[in-house]
């Protein structure tokens, strides 16, 4: 029997398991595995025994800690940090030979896991910092020259995406694209279907018309346009691409309102997943 990884990650799994927090038909499930999977069952025993060891001594604090470390400098600062502890006191002293043997099981696990933990996905990038940008009308190129039927559409994609209907909203988009020459398109209508593409999971008809906005110094999207190719390249999975525009960004300013999430958003693409 295979755990839905879907659902949660498999140290999930164990972590809710050995504090009693799943649910009960999860807890089912689980248990299930663990009757048809031994390997699985010793990576619960192994856990239980760090876990008991810690809140038998007193180190649960300790166990948060390693919960918590996103990068092997981290664990190396808190290794130091306990060796200190265990000097404080001679009842550190004295416990140190119950919960230390523990401490340094829990801290090899962790380093063996190191090699092996993937970077976040790009979905987990995507679900934790993009922001659907709101519909904002500018005075911008050939809006005012489309014909009635066109302008009808147009305003029925414009309630469509404030509802957050994006499917639906980007055909109406495109019924206005598909009737102009490239050059004709509104870049209001360009921006705002690239975003109805991104939110309908087809980033790469987005990123042409992006790219066309981005490039242009006169246009009242650039900016943004900029900033949503990193969205569509990041959907792609071209992690390159979006490093190379999220360090363009983290370059720029800090008046610029889009460097901070350009860290955030650059560091997560670089880190490990740990737990």
């Amino acid at each position: 029997m295979n755990l839905n990884t879907h659902l949660r990650n498999k140290e999930e799994w164990i972590e809710l398991y050995l504090s009693g927090e799943l649910p009960e038909a999860e807890k089912e499930e689980f248990e299930a595995a663990l009757r048809q999977d031994p390997a699985l069952g010793e990576e619960v025993e192994l856990m239980r025994h760090i876990v008991s060891g810690f809140r038998h001594t007193g180190e649960t604090a300790f166990l948060e800690e390693l919960k918590s470390i996103s990068s092997e400098e981290e664990l190396r600062h808190m290794l130091d940090q306990v060796e200190k502890r265990s000097g404080t006191s001679k009842r550190k002293k004295y416990t140190r030979k119950f919960w230390y043997p523990v401490a340094v099981a829990a801290v090899v696990l962790v380093l063996l896991y190191i090699g092996y933990q993937p970077r976040y996905t790009v979905l987990q990038v995507y679900q934790t910092y993009y922001i659907v940008p709101p519909y904002e009308t500018f005075p911008t190129r050939g809006v005012s020259a489309l014909e009635e039927w066109q302008q009808a559409c147009l305003t029925e994609a414009v309630s469509l995406y404030k509802k957050k209907n994006y499917r639906q909203a980007s055909s109406e988009f495109e019924k206005i694209i598909h009737t102009l020459p490239e050059e004709e398109v509104p870049e209001e209508i360009l921006f705002y279907s690239s975003v109805c593409l991104l939110e309908s999971g087809q980033p790469a008809k987005a990123l042409p018309r992006l790219r066309l906005l981005a490039l242009c110094e006169a246009c009242e999207f650039q900016e943004a346009a900029q900033w949503q190719m990193v969205w569509a390249y990041i959907l792609l999975e071209e992690r390159d691409e979006a490093e190379r525009l999220l360090r363009d960004k983290m370059d720029q300013t800090d008046k610029d309102i889009y460097v901070r999430s350009a860290r955030d958003i650059w560091h997560m693409l670089r880190q490990k997943r740990w737990f």
